[in-house]
């Protein structure tokens, strides 16, 4: 089986975004990828224009939290998960 290209899948979700902007599944998966690159600024927007979306959805918090631990933003991501 061969292995899978994270910066065609990042090409294809930021595709799949083009199409529909309002993509909650599509800014999940590319935020997810986003932070696995490294790329955690970008990640963090993605996350929270998810939220904008889908508030009642859990994912983008549960997203938004993880990258915000991972900055070092320890009352942010806890701020978050109180939202959760």
């Amino acid at each position: 089986m061969p292995e899978a290209d994270p910066r065609k899948a990042t090409n294809l979700l930021r595709r799949r975004l083009l199409k529909n902007p309002r993509d909650v599944e599509a800014l999940l998966a590319l935020a997810s990828q986003l932070e696995a690159a490294g790329q955690v600024q970008e990640a963090e927007t993605l996350s929270r224009k998810a939220h904008r979306f889908a508030p009642a959805a859990p994912q983008p918090l549960w997203i938004l939290g993880r990258i915000l631990q991972l900055q070092g933003r320890y009352d942010d991501a806890l701020a978050i998960a109180d939202t959760a």
